[in-house]
């Protein structure tokens, strides 16, 4: 925004009549539920925020009091909607890709001993890399290889995250096969 075009957004601000001002403030609390946002006038000032930072754009054929209730009305509804996605736990991607992996057309012909031993297979995959991963504590590539599979990165972006060049990551990845290879033969039969 220019500031002649700030200046103007003031003033239409200041322009406004007190009624309009007062219902932008009570925003309803009801639509605020589920949103970061404890007051209409903290909602107010987010939307007054983004018109001067110029992530939103003034639309001067509209009035100001309709055009703010209608950036408040979005901004609200972006968050709460941002806020509904929950990040899923490596654990569960594992496990899908795993069913994916094993999953048949005769997946429901598969017998309880057969579920069982695939599930404890999952149980064993888990333990070893839980364990190759504990036997590398002291070391930071590897660690920082670990933590980016664990994040579902691509090995560029895992290089690129952790200052890592190719050589490193290399070294580093022969280092988990190592341990994990090593956690395997030191676990116990079931």
């Amino acid at each position: 925004m220019t500031p002649q075009e700030k200046s103007d957004f003031f003033d239409a601000i200041e322009g406004m009549d007190d009624d309009t001002r007062l219902s932008l403030c009570n925003f309803s609390a009801k639509r605020l539920e589920g949103s970061r946002y404890d007051s209409g006038t903290d909602l107010l000032h987010e939307a007054i925020d983004r018109v001067l930072s110029g992530s939103r754009a003034w639309e001067r054929s509209i009035p100001i009091g309709a055009f703010l209730y209608e950036a408040m009305r979005s901004i609200v509804s972006v968050d709460r909607r941002d806020r509904k996605r929950v990040s899923i736990p490596i654990e569960f991607c594992e496990e899908a890709q795993l069913r994916a992996r094993d999953d048949r057309d005769d997946e429901f012909s598969r017998t309880p001993e057969e579920m069982l031993e695939a599930r404890q297979e999952q149980e064993i995959r888990r333990e070893v890399l839980a364990a190759a991963k504990a036997g590398l504590a002291h070391d930071a590539d590897a660690q920082a290889v670990l933590d980016g599979i664990r994040k579902g990165m691509e090995p560029a972006e895992i290089r690129a995250a952790h200052a890592l060049g190719e050589l490193a990551y290399k070294s580093a990845r022969g280092r988990i096969a190592m341990e994990a290879r090593r956690a395997r033969g030191s676990r116990p039969p079931r």
